[in-house]
């Protein structure tokens, strides 16, 4: 497949606090985040594959949560010392990965 086939999304953490944070993406890319945000906020979580550049593919999941459910959740900063070791964003989801992956 050609790189125009792709749907190539880049999320981008922040390192550490107070560092910017982004999201690059094609249109069709950003077409679909677009499309599960709002999945998400009618129904909680939504899941979709979606690309690197480099042609490796990734689900990423939108969750929507009240604010007390991320008491004890990670910080999504990447550099080690500014990470939290609190349990991993992924108990946030309804269904883990590992089942979703199952399914399909």
């Amino acid at each position: 497949m050609r790189r125009s086939d792709y749907e190539i999304l880049h999320v981008y953490a922040p390192v550490t606090w107070h560092d910017e944070a982004g999201i690059v993406g094609t249109r069709d890319a950003l077409v679909a985040l677009r499309a599960a945000i709002d999945d998400a906020l009618a129904n909680r979580q939504s899941t979709f594959e979606t690309f690197v550049a480099d042609g490796e593919g990734y689900d990423l999941h939108v969750v929507c949560v009240e604010p007390e459910d991320l008491d004890g959740i990670e910080y999504p900063y990447t550099h080690p010392f500014a990470q939290s070791h609190l349990a991993p964003w992924t108990e946030l989801l309804a269904v883990p990965p590992s089942v979703n992956h199952a399914q399909t």
